[in-house]
């Protein structure tokens, strides 16, 4: 498993365009992505606005390690992909500011659907999108001053966007990762993974977390199989 330190390049877009069928004999993938060794403390910051509502400190969720090393948080997806089954363009994203954080912290979408930014708190919250690596990405500057405002947005570009909230809740962050196709997943707390409807062929799966960089490893899907990808580990040294 080959490790780099820049996801950018690996999220940038084809020179293709993405084209969804109807795959016939596809195979699927499963597997688990773990922390090797013991994960850095997280790092708390003392609140010092809107405590009734944010409370007086925040941890951070770089790092949720559950049983076994099992890490959450980690895009993983299949670079390159050209043709696959169809983008469900109903699919909508979901990214709530509640208690003064980001709820989910990392997500992933395909350019052609959309997200939609919710503010469960009654403060204001202005959610802004960093495009990493430069280019085009989504940009997204949304003031929302009252609890239950529900704004929804559509996803163009593809790209890695970092979130922050611009009304002084400076800890707050999170995470959207963009691609041309529908082959990417977020693993959960248990570390896991699946990607379904996937055409034979040889592919590079991909890992990214916000900290720990990227990964890849060679794969080959058969028609109708299901592929037990080995552990992917990952370490802090990236």
């Amino acid at each position: 498993m080959l490790l780099s330190i820049l996801p950018l390049l690996l999220l940038a877009a084809p020179v293709w365009a993405y084209e969804g069928v109807e795959v016939e004999n596809a195979g699927s993938l499963t597997g688990r992505v773990r922390l090797e060794g013991q994960p850095p403390a997280a790092v708390v910051t003392e609140v010092h606005k809107n405590v009734s509502v944010c409370g007086t400190t925040v941890e951070d969720r770089t790092f949720v390690v559950g049983e076994g090393g099992a890490l959450a948080n980690v895009v993983v997806y299949l670079a390159a992909v050209g043709v696959g089954r169809p983008i469900d363009l109903e699919a909508i994203g979901e990214l709530d500011n509640r208690e003064c954080r980001f709820e989910p912290h990392v997500q992933s979408l395909t350019v052609g659907q959309k997200i939609e930014i919710k503010n469960s708190d009654p403060v204001l919250h202005n959610t802004r999108t960093e495009v990493l690596g430069g280019g085009i990405g989504n940009r997204i500057n949304l003031a929302m001053a009252r609890a239950g405002t529900t704004i929804r947005k559509p996803i163009r570009y593809p790209g890695i966007h970092r979130l922050r909230c611009d009304a002084g809740h400076t800890w707050m962050n999170a995470y959207l990762l963009v691609f041309e196709h529908p082959y990417h997943v977020v693993t959960g707390t248990d570390g896991t993974f699946e990607l379904d409807e996937v055409p034979p062929g040889e592919y590079t799966l991909m890992t990214w977390h916000e900290k720990l960089g990227t990964s890849e490893t060679k794969i080959g899907v058969k028609a109708g199989e299901l592929v037990e990808v080995p552990a992917i580990v990952l370490k802090q040294s990236q």
